[in-house]
């Protein structure tokens, strides 16, 4: 059995990921952020730290690091559900992360939409991995994707889905300031 070393309250900082998990479950902290680097305004959100699903005993589940719910005004002065946003901190290139991405894309879709609802229901959905090291190898700060039509690029799939990778080594490379400043923060602890 692997032997555990606890590492002193103290001692954590934004890369560890109880305190990386604790720092983005205030919904400031995560609302601020989206809105900074994503450059997307948000009326009013909800924190699902650390969101977990465990549906099937035989089928994979996932544990997100922080699931983020915008919220909407509605008519009678109720809420609804709005862009869903899933903030991950990967510190070890484990070589399969554009596909967790898609995997954890399925699991915040199910979450998303009840049975019943109409896929159009479907919102916007950003999947962002913050990660020390260039997991793709092509030298960029930040890696933006969406679906989009093979011999045809300008032409989106219109899914509503982008998955975003920031390489907070390379903050340095960042021309946008604020996401600047926040990689900068993550590399520099």
């Amino acid at each position: 059995m692997p032997e555990y070393k606890i590492k002193p309250y103290e001692e954590l900082d934004i890369t560890d990921n109880f305190m990386f998990c604790k720092v983005f479950s205030n919904e400031d902290v995560a609302k601020d952020f989206l809105q900074d680097v994503l450059k997307i305004d948000i009326e009013k959100i909800s924190v699902v730290a650390e969101a977990t699903s465990q549906e099937d005993p035989f089928r994979k589940s996932v544990r997100l690091d922080v699931l983020v719910r915008e919220e909407l005004a509605a008519a009678g002065g109720e809420r609804r559900a709005g862009r869903y946003f899933d903030i991950e901190l990967q510190m070890a290139n484990t070589g399969e992360l554009p596909k967790r991405a898609r995997y954890y894309q399925g699991m915040c879709d199910l979450d998303a939409l009840a049975k019943g609802v109409d896929y159009e229901e479907l919102q916007e959905q950003y999947i962002l991995f913050i990660c020390p090291d260039d997991i793709f190898h092509k030298g960029k700060p930040v890696y933006r994707s969406q679906n989009l039509e093979w011999g045809s690029p300008e032409i989106s799939l219109g899914d509503l889905c982008y998955k975003n990778f920031y390489i907070f080594k390379k903050y340095s490379e960042i021309k946008d300031a604020a996401t600047r400043e926040y990689m900068q923060y993550f590399a520099t602890k």
